[in-house]
């Protein structure tokens, strides 16, 4: 019996191994597919932003609205109102909110916040800015207003973070400025973010190279992930959120941002939740069939220590069996004291149920009832030690 619940017992490990093993490739490729559709909706995305910016960039109206600009530099005045006036309808056909011009050297040209005009972008954005400077387009990671003017203002612009699409502005064959077209992290950024979410309880954000999360909800919040450009956590870790989470991530360079999808490890794993459950129930089983069959072993290891090497039963000596059915067993005994031989009926213990022990009962009482040389005489009834009848 031990050998055969050592058998099962390793059988059913083996099982939920594999089983195990099968869920966590399966969530290891649902995790990167839906990492892949995030990073190429996204790029797909950008891509688009940056045509639409050097399209906007190349407009005859807006190159040389800008140079005049540039000229002549003034948060207001007459080239600021006709950079406003061609910008305004422009904007509006490619669905983008708001926009800025950045010279060379990092000043604000024109924005429509008025706080900000004349000041010089901080040297961390600029740097994001040095493509732009040398005639390509470029897509900046969200930028919190305060780290993306050098010495901001007291009042700062209300709302979410804006990432920006940068496309460089020539004149005379040089690039003179650099136009920006800005994108709230919750709009279409976030939209593409929300179609890669895994599931109700999942999450899909984009981090900085220092694994801040770059999302309207969770701007600035540290993200635990792996120093790896790329990866996949299938082993549960606490979240941002501050629950069991497994992800997967990927770094891209072009951006200076990464991408990561998190979902919750108990929606991702529930499968092996029901089957610990349900091995669980079966080693139980297991457990209690071993030790009935111990109990069973101890009771007759029990019952050889009681009867001795003659085989004592109380007062009575069996020698041999007799006789034996599907209720008891009968044994050629005799009394160790009276010197007389008997026949010791004795009830198996596989049989013992109310029901046969109120036969064995009445067949005692019944039997002792009778007085006839062609019917037994008893003598004795009762229980062993261990309950035997």
């Amino acid at each position: 019996m031990l050998v055969v619940s050592a058998l099962l017992f390793a059988l059913g490990y083996w099982t939920y191994s594999q089983v195990e093993r099968s869920l966590r490739e399966i969530r290891a490729n649902t995790l990167q597919s839906l990492l892949d559709s995030g990073v190429n909706a996204l790029r797909v995305w950008i891509n688009e932003e940056m045509a639409d910016a050097q399209r906007l960039a190349r407009e005859a109206r807006v190159r040389e609205s800008i140079a005049a600009l540039g000229r002549n530099p003034g948060c207001s005045g007459a080239s600021r109102e006709r950079l406003e006036e061609v910008m305004r309808p422009l904007l509006r056909d490619t669905g983008d909110a708001t926009f800025n011009i950045v010279a060379r050297g990092g000043r604000l040209l024109a924005t429509r916040f008025p706080e900000y005009c004349g000041r010089d972008v901080s040297a961390a954005f600029l740097a994001e800015l040095e493509p732009v400077f040398e005639g390509k387009p470029r897509f900046v990671r969200p930028f919190r207003d305060a780290e993306r003017i050098a010495n901001p203002p007291e009042r700062l612009r209300p709302g979410p973070p804006f990432a920006w699409v940068y496309a460089p502005v020539h004149e005379g064959g040089k690039v003179i400025a650099a136009l920006g077209i800005a994108q709230p992290v919750d709009a279409v950024f976030g939209s593409i973010l929300a179609s890669a979410r895994p599931g109700p309880n999942g999450e899909a954000f984009v981090f900085d190279r220092n694994a801040s999360m770059l999302t309207a909800d969770r701007f600035g919040e540290t993200a635990p992930l792996g120093r790896k450009p790329e990866g996949v956590a299938l082993d549960a870790y606490e979240s941002h959120r501050g629950v069991e989470a497994i992800g997967a991530w990927r770094w891209l360079p072009e951006h200076a941002m990464g991408i990561a999808i998190e979902i919750e490890a108990a929606e991702a794993y529930v499968p092996l939740r029901y089957l610990n459950i349900a091995f669980g129930v079966v080693f139980g089983a297991l457990v209690v069939a071993v030790l009935a069959a111990a109990a069973s072993t101890l009771s007759v290891v029990r019952l050889r220590s009681e009867l001795g090497g003659s085989r004592k039963l109380g007062a009575y000596v069996l020698k041999k069996v007799i006789g034996e059915g599907g209720m008891a067993t009968v044994y050629l005994a005799r009394h160790d004291l009276l010197r007389r031989p008997a026949a010791v009926k004795l009830l198996k213990p596989a049989r013992a149920t109310d029901e046969m022990i109120a036969r064995f009962e009445r067949e005692v009482q019944m039997a002792s009832s009778l007085s006839h040389p062609n019917t037994v005489e008893i003598f004795d009834f009762g229980r062993t030690r261990d309950g035997l009848f």
